[in-house]
C-alpha cells in the first residue's frame, strides 16, 4: 500500500481548518491486513469506520485513486493510526454506505439495541420521541404522516400512539420487517412500503406531513437537497427533519471525540448557511426548531413548510 501522505486526497488536507487536518507525524503506511477492506469498496465513495487493535477509530471515505488501482482514504474526520508498527491489525467495523448497510438483516436486528439500550441511549430516545411529537403539534389528528426513512419504526411509534396514521417507507425490507412487528398493534393505521425516496416521489400519494429522521447527515449537501425536495413533493403540510448542526461548539466537541477515539456522529453536519440552502433548494422555509439536548448532541429537529 502507498503511504497515505502520497495520496492527492490527503494533500487536500492542507487547506482544511485548524483541528480538522491529520497530524502528518501520526500517519503511517496502511497495514497489509487492511487490504481486506477493499472488497467492501466499489468506485463509489463509502463511509467506513475502521477500528485498530491498538489505537482509535476514525471515519474515512475510501475511493480508488485516479492515478491507478491503489486504494486510498480521504479523511472526513481525523483518523489516528496506532502507535508503533504500521502492521498492527485492523478490521472494518461498519460499512456506512447508507444505500446498502441496513439491508443486512443482522444489522437491522441489532440497530435499536446498539443505540438505545444503555442509559444515555434510553434518555436520548425518550427526548427525541418527545421532541418529534412537539414538532407535529400543529398537524391535525388523525393526519396521515409519511415516515421516510422509517427504519425500525422507532419514531413512528409515538406518532401512532398520539392518534396519527403513518406510512413507513424505507429502502431496507429488513428494517421494515422489524417496524411491522413492532407496530402491528396499530392495525391499519400503520402501513409500510419498501422503496427509495425518488420512487416514492413518483407515486401519486400525498401526505398531510412527513418525517425525515437520521438520514440527511449521511449525504453531501446536494444529495440532501434532492432527498428533501422529493419528500416535500409528496407532502401537503409540514416537513419535519433532523440534521446535525455544525457550530463552533459542536466542532470543538467533534474534535475532542476524535482525540479520544470516538467516530463523529454524522458524516455531513451542516452550518446555518447550508441549512438555509437546503431549505431553499427543497422549496421549504423553517417555521421552528427543536433541540433535544443542545449541550450534549448536535441534533436539531427542523419544522418546515412549503414556500408557496
Amino acid at each position: 500500500m502507498a503511504d497515505l501522505a502520497s495520496c492527492e486526497s490527503h494533500r487536500a488536507l492542507r487547506g482544511m481548518p485548524p483541528g480538522e487536518a491529520v497530524d502528518r507525524r501520526r500517519r503511517r503506511a496502511v497495514p497489509k491486513e487492511c487490504a481486506g477492506l477493499e472488497r467492501h469498496m466499489g468506485s463509489q465513495p463509502r463511509t467506513v469506520m475502521v477500528k485498530h487493535a491498538r489505537g482509535s477509530c476514525g471515519v474515512v471515505q475510501r475511493r480508488h485513486c485516479a492515478e491507478g488501482s491503489v486504494s486510498c482514504s480521504q479523511v472526513t474526520g481525523a483518523i489516528r493510526f496506532p502507535r508503533g508498527s504500521a502492521r498492527s491489525r485492523c478490521r472494518a467495523v461498519m460499512d456506512w454506505n447508507p444505500q446498502t448497510h441496513y439491508q443486512d438483516r443482522k444489522i437491522a436486528a441489532r440497530y435499536d439495541d446498539e443505540r438505545f439500550s444503555r442509559l444515555t441511549g434510553r434518555v436520548f430516545n425518550w427526548l427525541e420521541k418527545s421532541s418529534v411529537l412537539r414538532a407535529f403539534a400543529d398537524v391535525p389528528k388523525p393526519g396521515r404522516i409519511l415516515d421516510l426513512p422509517c427504519g425500525t419504526g422507532r419514531l413512528a411509534e409515538p406518532l401512532l400512539e398520539a392518534g396519527y396514521s403513518v406510512m413507513g417507507v424505507d429502502i431496507s425490507p429488513a428494517m421494515l420487517e422489524i417496524a411491522d412487528r413492532r407496530l402491528a398493534r396499530f392495525g391499519s393505521r400503520f402501513s409500510s412500503f419498501a422503496c427509495d425516496v425518488h420512487q416514492m416521489a413518483a407515486r401519486s400519494e400525498r401526505f398531510d406531513a412527513a418525517l425525515c429522521a437520521r438520514v440527511l447527515m449521511h449525504f453531501p449537501l446536494p444529495e440532501q437537497v434532492s432527498f428533501l425536495k422529493a419528500v416535500a413533493a409528496v407532502t401537503i403540510g409540514d416537513v419535519v427533519f433532523t440534521q446535525s448542526l455544525s457550530t463552533p461548539y459542536q466542532r470543538m466537541r467533534r474534535a475532542v471525540k476524535r482525540l479520544i477515539g470516538n467516530p463523529p456522529p454524522a458524516a455531513h453536519p451542516i452550518t446555518e448557511d447550508e441549512l438555509r440552502r437546503l431549505l431553499a433548494g427543497a422549496g421549504l422555509c423553517e417555521t421552528r426548531r427543536i433541540r433535544p439536548m443542545p449541550l450534549l448532541t448536535e441534533e436539531i429537529i427542523v419544522v418546515a413548510r412549503h414556500l408557496s
